[in-house]
């Protein structure tokens, strides 16, 4: 066979495998995630927001009577549209921390120097409110819609969701309807205008509303 017929040859090969390449050739990732996505805009699943400690406002701080302190957060696009006395906006996130209250060797609750419970032990669950529009009543644990407010409990270590009942947390809530449904509203409000995280001592045990 003479060269340059073996050149043709080549040549043809090169450009079929080109072409074959091209035809069979997979859609970045990307575009597969985008275009598999399971949830639409808006009705993605709660998560517990990462670093919240470092990057939440830590805004009040509750003591009951059953000797069980909570610490309160909230994400900091909220805290910046109550300051220039804006309503809250979407996605605000608040979550709250659960500890037992520490206690000496004898058994008698530690205090501070203001008196309140010392935290000890965490409760492994941790509960997130996040104020969306765009829930749909299949995405909350509930028959009817709090506000603009769903629920859920995470794992502290794993952020796994945490298996409990969350229909106490719409049916309680419901019950501050004229603050937002936040209970913690007029110490938010108060952390707002002072830049200074507030103290509060509910009555009430468990999570009986106060």
């Amino acid at each position: 066979m003479k060269p340059p017929i073996v050149f043709s040859l080549l040549a043809l090969l090169l450009i079929g495998l080109v072409a074959y390449n091209g035809l069979n050739r997979q859609p970045p990732i990307t575009a597969i995630t985008e275009a598999t996505a399971a949830y639409p805009p808006g009705r993605e699943p709660m998560t517990l927001p990462q670093d919240y400690r470092d990057t939440f406002a830590l805004y009040v701080t509750v003591d009951r009577p059953d000797a069980i302190t909570r610490k309160i957060y909230i994400s900091p696009a909220a805290v910046e549209a109550l300051s220039a006395g804006e309503d809250l906006p979407e996605r605000t996130q608040i979550v709250v921390e659960a500890y037992d209250a520490a206690r000496d060797s004898a058994g008698n609750l530690l205090r501070d120097d203001q008196g309140h419970f010392v935290p000890g032990a965490l409760d492994p669950a941790i509960h997130v409110g996040e104020l969306r529009s765009t829930w749909m009543i299949e995405d909350l644990a509930a028959s009817s819609h709090v506000g603009d407010w769903n629920f859920a409990s995470f794992d502290h270590d794993t952020g796994a969701r945490f298996d409990e009942p969350l229909s106490d947390c719409f049916s309680c809530h419901d019950g501050a309807s004229r603050r937002d449904f936040v209970f913690t509203q007029p110490e938010l409000r108060r952390y707002t205008q002072s830049g200074t995280a507030q103290y509060r001592f509910c009555p009430a045990p468990g999570r009986i509303p106060c």
